[in-house]
Formats: structure tokens, C-alpha cells, sequence
């Protein structure tokens, strides 16, 4: 004889969540762990050095200071001094100072190519400011700090030729690099759900296709059917659990 699967009830739902819930938690926590295995992997860590530099015209009396004008001009000229910051004569000749430096333990940059150097430095100046700060992003903290440096440092001689003659004069320097990491929770709550949704609708289905006959409803729905019901009898539990 065939049985069919038993039909779904909102009460049958949370049965089985209530008899399969240490085993939702359990493969939940279980792919949790998973999913924070997997991000681990694949997060990168970056670190983030920043310096600046304040931009004048070439023109202004140090001793006197800035006529408007001249202030006026340092602006643009720092704006115009962000715009140009990528360029490949700051990419050689902050190679050259690396080189001249190699001694005091600075980093090897030569595998660190035009595009890739691009991509690491970054430059902004805040509104009606002279001052340029300048944004190093790099998988090493020490590079990092060193590049901000070396780029504030060589950043006058590098843009000149661009932007004209201009005063550039480092303000601050980098002393240290703030870490940055890829690493997401979304993995390990994706994984988290999985586990728990896998948990619970394993159980759905043996709960469905489980054959045995639990009361006088079921047994109707199997076998009603082909055999006839004779009768019914109550069940007495004593104390412990144990039926009679």
C-alpha cells in the first residue's frame, strides 16, 4: 500500500521548528562560522597615511605675506596643484627618492608601476583653502607613510612645469598609517540563514514524508480510504511519561 505526504498545517510549522530548533541553532552557528571562514580569506587590509602641503604664489613677500590677490591665486593654484598631482614626473621622481633612501630602510617601489601609483594616491583641497592634503592608500603601512612623505616632499619640483611657478611647501607630515580591511559580515549572516533554512526544511520533509501515523486524522488520510475505522481508544500517560 502507498502512502501519500502528509499536508502542512501552520500548527505542523512551528512543531517542527519547536522539536528541530537546537538543530537550527546548531547548523545556523555552523555556517556562521563558515561564512566568517570565508571573509576572513578574502579580506585584504589596507593602510591609509595622509600628508599636505600649502600652495602660494611664487610672487608673495614671506616677510610681508599674501596680498589678497596672491591669496586668491594660492587657491587656484592648489586647486589646479590636486588636479595635476598624477602625473609621470612625480611618479619618477618619487622613485628617485626611495632610491636615495634605500639605506635607511624605505621600501622598494620598483615594482610599483605609473598606473599602479595612480591608483594608491589621491588628493583633495577643502573649499577657499590653500592647503592640499594628500591621500596614500597601500597594502603595506610603512609604503603608505613613506609615499605621503616623499610625495609632499617632491611635489613642488613635480608640478611646476604644469602649473607655473608656484611655492609648495610641505605642512604636515605622516607618521603613522591607519589599517583598513575588506573584511564583511555578509558572508557570515548569508551563511548563517543557510544553515538554519537547510536545518529547518530538512526536518519539514521527514516530518512530510515520515510514514507513521500519529492520530486519528492522519490515520483517515492514509487509510480511510481502503480500511474502515473499528474504533478509538484514549491514551493515559502516568507520571514520568509513560503511556498506558
Amino acid at each position: 500500500m502507498k502512502t501519500k505526504g502528509r499536508q502542512l498545517t501552520t500548527a505542523d510549522l512551528f512543531r517542527v521548528l519547536r522539536r528541530a530548533l537546537l538543530l537550527v541553532i546548531a547548523c545556523a552557528l555552523l555556517g556562521g562560522a563558515a561564512g566568517y571562514y570565508l571573509s576572513s580569506r578574502r579580506a585584504e587590509v589596507t593602510y591609509t597615511a595622509s600628508s599636505s602641503v600649502y600652495v602660494q604664489a611664487s610672487t608673495v613677500d614671506m616677510e610681508v605675506g599674501q596680498t589678497s590677490n596672491e591669496i586668491a591665486l594660492g587657491r587656484a593654484l592648489a586647486l589646479s596643484c590636486r588636479d595635476a598631482i598624477k602625473n609621470d614626473t612625480l611618479y619618477n621622481n618619487v622613485k628617485e627618492y626611495f632610491a636615495k633612501r634605500a639605506d635607511d630602510g624605505w621600501p622598494d617601489i620598483s615594482k610599483v608601476n605609473n598606473d599602479s601609483f595612480g591608483t594608491m594616491i589621491s588628493a583633495a583641497v577643502e573649499t577657499n583653502s590653500q592647503e592640499v592634503t594628500i591621500t596614500v592608500v597601500a597594502k603595506d603601512g610603512k609604503l603608505a607613510i613613506h609615499l605621503a612623505n616623499a610625495i609632499a616632499d617632491e611635489l613642488e619640483s613635480s608640478v611646476v612645469d604644469i602649473i607655473g611657478a608656484c611655492r609648495v611647501e610641505p605642512k604636515k607630515w605622516a607618521y603613522t598609517a591607519t589599517p583598513t580591511s575588506t573584511f564583511s559580515l555578509t558572508l557570515v549572516f548569508a551563511g548563517a540563514l543557510f544553515g538554519a533554512f537547510a536545518a529547518y526544511a530538512l526536518m519539514l520533509l521527514l516530518y512530510v514524508f515520515d510514514p507513521r501515523v500519529r492520530d486519528t486524522k492522519e490515520l483517515l488520510e492514509q487509510y480511510g480510504e481502503v480500511l474502515p475505522l473499528l474504533g478509538e481508544t484514549a491514551s493515559f500517560e502516568k507520571k514520568g511519561g509513560h503511556r498506558a
